[in-house]
Protein backbone atom coordinates (compact mmCIF):
# COMPACT_ATOMS: atom_id res chain seq x y z
CA UNK A 1 0.00 0.00 0.00
CA UNK A 2 2.82 2.43 0.91
CA UNK A 3 4.57 1.70 -2.41
CA UNK A 4 1.37 2.59 -4.28
CA UNK A 5 1.20 6.00 -2.48
CA UNK A 6 4.87 6.74 -3.26
CA UNK A 7 4.35 5.91 -6.94
CA UNK A 8 1.29 8.18 -7.15
CA UNK A 9 3.19 11.10 -5.52
CA UNK A 10 6.25 10.70 -7.78
CA UNK A 11 6.84 13.74 -10.03
CA UNK A 12 6.52 12.94 -13.71
CA UNK A 13 8.70 15.10 -15.96
CA UNK A 14 7.87 16.11 -19.54
CA UNK A 15 8.74 13.57 -22.17
CA UNK A 16 11.41 14.14 -24.78
CA UNK A 17 8.69 14.24 -27.43
CA UNK A 18 6.91 17.05 -25.57
CA UNK A 19 10.13 19.05 -25.27
CA UNK A 20 10.85 18.74 -28.99
CA UNK A 21 7.28 19.75 -29.81
CA UNK A 22 7.46 22.79 -27.50
CA UNK A 23 10.75 23.87 -29.06
CA UNK A 24 9.24 23.61 -32.53
CA UNK A 25 6.31 25.73 -31.37
CA UNK A 26 8.66 28.37 -29.93
CA UNK A 27 7.56 27.79 -26.34
CA UNK A 28 10.04 28.73 -23.64
CA UNK A 29 10.30 26.19 -20.78
CA UNK A 30 12.57 25.04 -17.93
CA UNK A 31 14.61 21.85 -18.24
CA UNK A 32 12.77 20.28 -15.25
CA UNK A 33 9.23 21.08 -16.52
CA UNK A 34 6.63 18.51 -15.53
CA UNK A 35 4.57 16.45 -17.92
CA UNK A 36 1.38 18.18 -16.77
CA UNK A 37 2.83 21.70 -17.21
CA UNK A 38 4.18 20.82 -20.66
CA UNK A 39 0.79 19.49 -21.71
CA UNK A 40 -0.86 22.72 -20.51
CA UNK A 41 1.61 24.94 -22.42
CA UNK A 42 1.22 22.89 -25.59
CA UNK A 43 -2.58 22.99 -25.39
CA UNK A 44 -2.56 26.76 -24.80
CA UNK A 45 -0.17 27.38 -27.72
CA UNK A 46 -2.11 25.17 -30.13
CA UNK A 47 -5.36 26.87 -29.16
CA UNK A 48 -3.84 30.32 -29.85
CA UNK A 49 -2.49 29.11 -33.20
CA UNK A 50 -5.91 27.80 -34.17
CA UNK A 51 -7.55 31.07 -33.14
CA UNK A 52 -4.97 33.05 -35.12
CA UNK A 53 -5.50 30.85 -38.16
CA UNK A 54 -9.23 31.49 -37.94
CA UNK A 55 -8.65 35.26 -37.72
CA UNK A 56 -6.32 35.22 -40.72
CA UNK A 57 -8.77 33.17 -42.74
CA UNK A 58 -11.65 35.52 -41.93
CA UNK A 59 -12.61 38.24 -44.47
CA UNK A 60 -10.53 41.45 -44.44
CA UNK A 61 -11.94 44.21 -42.24
CA UNK A 62 -13.41 47.45 -43.60
CA UNK A 63 -10.49 49.42 -42.12
CA UNK A 64 -8.04 47.19 -43.98
CA UNK A 65 -9.92 47.68 -47.24
CA UNK A 66 -10.03 51.46 -46.72
CA UNK A 67 -6.26 51.52 -46.17
CA UNK A 68 -5.62 49.50 -49.34
CA UNK A 69 -8.07 51.64 -51.34
CA UNK A 70 -6.39 54.83 -50.13
CA UNK A 71 -3.03 53.63 -51.44
CA UNK A 72 -4.39 52.28 -54.73
CA UNK A 73 -3.79 48.61 -53.94
CA UNK A 74 -5.96 46.29 -56.03
CA UNK A 75 -7.41 43.21 -54.30
CA UNK A 76 -10.08 40.58 -54.84
CA UNK A 77 -13.47 40.90 -53.08
CA UNK A 78 -12.71 37.64 -51.22
CA UNK A 79 -9.41 38.84 -49.76
CA UNK A 80 -8.79 37.40 -46.29
CA UNK A 81 -7.58 39.17 -43.17
CA UNK A 82 -4.19 37.45 -43.45
CA UNK A 83 -3.76 38.42 -47.10
CA UNK A 84 -4.74 42.00 -46.25
CA UNK A 85 -2.19 42.12 -43.42
CA UNK A 86 0.53 40.95 -45.81
CA UNK A 87 -0.53 43.52 -48.43
CA UNK A 88 -0.60 46.36 -45.89
CA UNK A 89 2.87 45.45 -44.60
CA UNK A 90 4.13 45.60 -48.19
CA UNK A 91 2.51 49.00 -48.73
CA UNK A 92 4.08 50.35 -45.54
CA UNK A 93 7.50 48.98 -46.50
CA UNK A 94 7.24 50.60 -49.95
CA UNK A 95 6.16 53.88 -48.35
CA UNK A 96 9.18 53.83 -46.05
CA UNK A 97 11.52 53.29 -49.01
CA UNK A 98 9.79 56.05 -50.99
CA UNK A 99 9.83 58.44 -48.02
CA UNK A 100 13.61 58.07 -47.72
CA UNK A 101 14.22 59.19 -51.31
CA UNK A 102 15.29 62.82 -51.97
CA UNK A 103 12.42 65.34 -52.00
CA UNK A 104 10.96 66.00 -55.46
CA UNK A 105 11.41 69.29 -57.36
CA UNK A 106 7.69 69.90 -56.90
CA UNK A 107 8.02 69.53 -53.10
CA UNK A 108 11.11 71.77 -53.00
CA UNK A 109 9.33 74.44 -55.05
CA UNK A 110 6.27 74.24 -52.77
CA UNK A 111 8.45 74.73 -49.67
CA UNK A 112 10.54 77.53 -51.21
CA UNK A 113 7.51 79.42 -52.59
CA UNK A 114 5.98 79.46 -49.12
CA UNK A 115 9.15 80.30 -47.21
CA UNK A 116 9.23 76.99 -45.32
CA UNK A 117 12.69 76.16 -43.92
CA UNK A 118 14.24 72.77 -44.67
CA UNK A 119 17.61 70.98 -44.68
CA UNK A 120 19.81 70.64 -47.74
CA UNK A 121 19.32 66.86 -47.90
CA UNK A 122 15.58 66.81 -47.17
CA UNK A 123 13.80 63.53 -47.92
CA UNK A 124 10.36 62.96 -49.47
CA UNK A 125 8.80 61.93 -46.17
CA UNK A 126 10.17 64.98 -44.35
CA UNK A 127 8.95 67.27 -47.12
CA UNK A 128 5.49 65.67 -47.02
CA UNK A 129 5.30 66.26 -43.26
CA UNK A 130 6.33 69.94 -43.60
CA UNK A 131 3.75 70.46 -46.35
CA UNK A 132 1.06 68.71 -44.28
CA UNK A 133 1.94 70.84 -41.24
CA UNK A 134 1.87 74.03 -43.32
CA UNK A 135 -1.53 73.23 -44.81
CA UNK A 136 -2.93 72.43 -41.37
CA UNK A 137 -1.69 75.82 -40.12
CA UNK A 138 -3.11 77.42 -43.25
CA UNK A 139 -6.48 75.90 -42.48
CA UNK A 140 -6.26 77.36 -38.98
CA UNK A 141 -5.54 80.81 -40.50
CA UNK A 142 -8.54 80.81 -42.82
CA UNK A 143 -10.18 83.54 -40.74
CA UNK A 144 -7.30 86.01 -41.31
CA UNK A 145 -7.71 88.80 -43.93
CA UNK A 146 -7.14 87.80 -47.58
CA UNK A 147 -3.68 88.55 -49.01
CA UNK A 148 -3.03 91.15 -51.72
CA UNK A 149 -2.07 88.40 -54.16
CA UNK A 150 -5.42 86.70 -53.61
CA UNK A 151 -7.31 89.97 -54.13
CA UNK A 152 -5.36 90.76 -57.29
CA UNK A 153 -6.13 87.35 -58.78
CA UNK A 154 -9.85 87.74 -58.03
CA UNK A 155 -9.89 91.26 -59.46
CA UNK A 156 -8.09 90.10 -62.61
CA UNK A 157 -10.92 87.66 -63.30
CA UNK A 158 -13.58 90.24 -62.33
CA UNK A 159 -14.77 88.36 -59.26
CA UNK A 160 -16.42 90.75 -56.81
CA UNK A 161 -15.56 90.69 -53.09
CA UNK A 162 -15.74 93.04 -50.13
CA UNK A 163 -13.02 94.22 -47.75
CA UNK A 164 -14.04 91.69 -45.09
CA UNK A 165 -12.86 88.83 -47.35
CA UNK A 166 -10.84 86.23 -45.42
CA UNK A 167 -7.98 84.03 -46.59
CA UNK A 168 -10.20 80.97 -46.48
CA UNK A 169 -12.98 82.60 -48.49
CA UNK A 170 -10.49 83.87 -51.08
CA UNK A 171 -8.90 80.42 -51.32
CA UNK A 172 -12.31 78.83 -51.97
CA UNK A 173 -13.19 81.44 -54.62
CA UNK A 174 -9.86 80.94 -56.41
CA UNK A 175 -10.26 77.15 -56.23
CA UNK A 176 -13.74 77.43 -57.80
CA UNK A 177 -12.35 79.80 -60.42
CA UNK A 178 -9.61 77.35 -61.41
CA UNK A 179 -12.15 74.53 -61.57
CA UNK A 180 -14.34 76.63 -63.87
CA UNK A 181 -11.35 77.48 -66.10
CA UNK A 182 -10.38 73.81 -66.36
CA UNK A 183 -13.96 72.85 -67.23
CA UNK A 184 -14.12 75.53 -69.95
CA UNK A 185 -10.77 74.43 -71.38
CA UNK A 186 -12.04 70.85 -71.73
CA UNK A 187 -14.97 71.93 -73.95
CA UNK A 188 -14.80 71.82 -77.78
CA UNK A 189 -13.29 74.91 -79.50
CA UNK A 190 -15.56 77.87 -80.17
CA UNK A 191 -16.52 78.87 -83.71
CA UNK A 192 -14.42 82.01 -83.33
CA UNK A 193 -11.36 79.93 -82.37
CA UNK A 194 -11.81 77.57 -85.32
CA UNK A 195 -12.25 80.45 -87.77
CA UNK A 196 -9.11 82.15 -86.47
CA UNK A 197 -7.08 78.94 -86.65
CA UNK A 198 -8.22 78.29 -90.23
CA UNK A 199 -7.34 81.86 -91.17
CA UNK A 200 -3.83 81.46 -89.74
CA UNK A 201 -3.45 77.95 -91.23
CA UNK A 202 -2.95 76.42 -87.79
CA UNK A 203 -3.47 72.62 -87.56
CA UNK A 204 -6.79 71.58 -86.04
CA UNK A 205 -6.50 68.19 -84.35
CA UNK A 206 -9.32 65.71 -84.02
CA UNK A 207 -11.07 66.04 -80.64
CA UNK A 208 -9.16 69.25 -79.94
CA UNK A 209 -10.29 71.04 -76.77
CA UNK A 210 -10.97 74.73 -76.24
CA UNK A 211 -7.87 74.95 -74.05
CA UNK A 212 -5.64 73.39 -76.73
CA UNK A 213 -7.04 75.77 -79.34
CA UNK A 214 -6.40 78.71 -77.01
CA UNK A 215 -2.80 77.57 -76.42
CA UNK A 216 -2.19 77.18 -80.16
CA UNK A 217 -3.55 80.66 -80.91
CA UNK A 218 -1.57 82.21 -78.06
CA UNK A 219 1.64 80.55 -79.25
CA UNK A 220 0.98 81.85 -82.76
CA UNK A 221 0.47 85.36 -81.38
CA UNK A 222 4.04 85.33 -80.06
CA UNK A 223 5.45 83.74 -83.14
CA UNK A 224 7.50 86.00 -85.40
CA UNK A 225 8.56 84.61 -88.70
CA UNK A 226 10.86 87.30 -90.11
CA UNK A 227 14.41 87.57 -88.75
CA UNK A 228 15.71 91.16 -88.93
CA UNK A 229 18.92 92.27 -90.64
CA UNK A 230 20.44 93.26 -87.30
CA UNK A 231 19.74 89.78 -85.97
CA UNK A 232 21.39 88.23 -89.01
CA UNK A 233 24.52 90.35 -88.37
CA UNK A 234 24.55 89.31 -84.71
CA UNK A 235 24.19 85.65 -85.66
CA UNK A 236 27.17 85.98 -87.96
CA UNK A 237 29.20 87.89 -85.35
CA UNK A 238 28.74 85.24 -82.66
CA UNK A 239 28.86 82.29 -85.04
CA UNK A 240 25.40 81.06 -84.07
CA UNK A 241 23.79 78.30 -86.11
CA UNK A 242 20.03 78.56 -85.83
CA UNK A 243 17.67 75.55 -86.04
CA UNK A 244 15.33 75.13 -88.98
CA UNK A 245 12.11 77.18 -88.75
CA UNK A 246 13.57 79.33 -85.95
CA UNK A 247 11.40 82.35 -85.15
CA UNK A 248 12.43 85.90 -84.43
CA UNK A 249 11.84 85.21 -80.76
CA UNK A 250 14.05 82.10 -80.89
CA UNK A 251 16.86 84.06 -82.54
CA UNK A 252 16.53 86.92 -80.06
CA UNK A 253 17.00 84.47 -77.18
CA UNK A 254 20.08 82.87 -78.77
CA UNK A 255 21.67 86.26 -79.40
CA UNK A 256 20.95 87.40 -75.85
CA UNK A 257 22.61 84.31 -74.43
CA UNK A 258 25.63 84.75 -76.73
CA UNK A 259 26.04 88.40 -75.68
CA UNK A 260 26.03 87.45 -72.00
CA UNK A 261 28.54 84.63 -72.52
CA UNK A 262 30.72 87.08 -74.46
CA UNK A 263 30.54 89.66 -71.65
CA UNK A 264 31.59 87.01 -69.11
CA UNK A 265 34.55 85.71 -71.13
CA UNK A 266 35.81 89.25 -71.83
CA UNK A 267 35.35 90.53 -68.27
CA UNK A 268 38.40 92.15 -66.64
CA UNK A 269 38.45 93.26 -63.02
CA UNK A 270 39.24 96.93 -62.40
CA UNK A 271 41.31 97.20 -59.17
CA UNK A 272 40.69 100.92 -58.98
CA UNK A 273 36.97 100.62 -58.26
CA UNK A 274 34.74 98.71 -55.88
CA UNK A 275 33.48 95.32 -57.07
CA UNK A 276 29.76 95.52 -57.87
CA UNK A 277 27.28 92.66 -57.74
CA UNK A 278 27.40 92.46 -61.56
CA UNK A 279 31.21 92.34 -61.46
CA UNK A 280 31.12 89.64 -58.77
CA UNK A 281 28.83 87.48 -60.89
CA UNK A 282 30.89 87.86 -64.08
CA UNK A 283 34.11 87.14 -62.20
CA UNK A 284 32.79 83.90 -60.67
CA UNK A 285 31.09 82.84 -63.92
CA UNK A 286 34.35 83.39 -65.79
CA UNK A 287 36.19 81.16 -63.31
CA UNK A 288 33.68 78.37 -63.90
CA UNK A 289 33.86 78.62 -67.69
CA UNK A 290 37.67 78.73 -67.63
CA UNK A 291 37.73 75.42 -65.75
CA UNK A 292 35.53 73.82 -68.41
CA UNK A 293 32.50 73.20 -66.19
CA UNK A 294 28.88 73.99 -66.98
CA UNK A 295 27.82 77.39 -65.69
CA UNK A 296 26.19 76.88 -62.27
CA UNK A 297 24.29 79.95 -61.02
CA UNK A 298 23.38 78.26 -57.74
CA UNK A 299 27.05 77.99 -56.72
CA UNK A 300 27.67 81.61 -57.73
CA UNK A 301 24.57 82.69 -55.80
CA UNK A 302 25.83 80.94 -52.64
CA UNK A 303 29.23 82.65 -52.90
CA UNK A 304 27.62 86.06 -53.37
CA UNK A 305 25.28 85.66 -50.38
CA UNK A 306 28.00 84.49 -47.97
CA UNK A 307 30.19 87.37 -49.24
CA UNK A 308 27.61 89.75 -47.77
CA UNK A 309 25.62 90.81 -50.85
CA UNK A 310 21.87 91.20 -50.33
CA UNK A 311 19.34 88.86 -51.89
CA UNK A 312 18.02 91.63 -54.16
CA UNK A 313 21.53 92.47 -55.41
CA UNK A 314 22.27 88.81 -56.12
CA UNK A 315 18.95 88.26 -57.88
CA UNK A 316 19.45 91.31 -60.12
CA UNK A 317 23.02 90.30 -60.94
CA UNK A 318 21.97 86.78 -61.99
CA UNK A 319 18.95 88.03 -63.95
CA UNK A 320 21.00 90.69 -65.77
CA UNK A 321 24.11 88.65 -66.53
CA UNK A 322 23.24 84.95 -66.59
CA UNK A 323 23.09 83.38 -70.06
CA UNK A 324 21.25 80.34 -68.70
CA UNK A 325 18.55 81.69 -66.35
CA UNK A 326 15.63 84.12 -66.58
CA UNK A 327 14.54 86.64 -63.93
CA UNK A 328 11.93 84.21 -62.54
CA UNK A 329 14.49 81.42 -62.30
CA UNK A 330 17.01 83.81 -60.71
CA UNK A 331 14.47 84.67 -58.02
CA UNK A 332 13.84 80.99 -57.29
CA UNK A 333 17.58 80.26 -57.09
CA UNK A 334 18.21 83.10 -54.63
CA UNK A 335 15.19 82.20 -52.48
CA UNK A 336 16.16 78.54 -52.26
CA UNK A 337 19.87 79.20 -51.68
CA UNK A 338 19.19 81.82 -48.98
CA UNK A 339 17.25 79.17 -47.00
CA UNK A 340 20.15 76.72 -46.87
CA UNK A 341 21.31 76.36 -43.24
CA UNK A 342 24.96 76.94 -44.15
CA UNK A 343 24.09 80.20 -45.94
CA UNK A 344 21.66 81.41 -43.28
CA UNK A 345 24.29 80.93 -40.60
CA UNK A 346 26.90 83.06 -42.39
CA UNK A 347 24.37 85.76 -43.31
CA UNK A 348 23.21 85.95 -39.68
CA UNK A 349 26.82 86.35 -38.51
CA UNK A 350 27.36 89.14 -41.04
CA UNK A 351 24.18 90.89 -39.92
CA UNK A 352 25.26 90.68 -36.26
CA UNK A 353 28.66 92.08 -37.13
CA UNK A 354 26.96 95.00 -38.90
CA UNK A 355 24.71 95.55 -35.91
CA UNK A 356 21.48 94.79 -37.77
Amino acid sequence: MANEVNQSNEVKFATEQQMVFMSNLGIKFDADITLEAASSLISEKVQKMEERAERLAAPASEDQKKFMDKHGFEYSPEISNGEAIKAIRGIIADKKIEANKPATEKQIKYLVDRGIEFNDDIRKGQASYLIYKYEKELEANRSLPATENQKQKLSKHKIEFDETLTKGQAYDLIKDLQKHINEQRSLPPTEKQLELMEKRHLPIKENMTRGEASDAIRADNYKKFVITENQKKALEKYGIDIPENATKKDVSKLIGEAKKFDAITKYKEDPSRKLTANDFYKKEAQKQLNTGVVLDDTKICKKMLVAGLSSSEVMSAIANNSPVNTFTRARDIVTKTAMLPSVKKVVAQLDNARGR
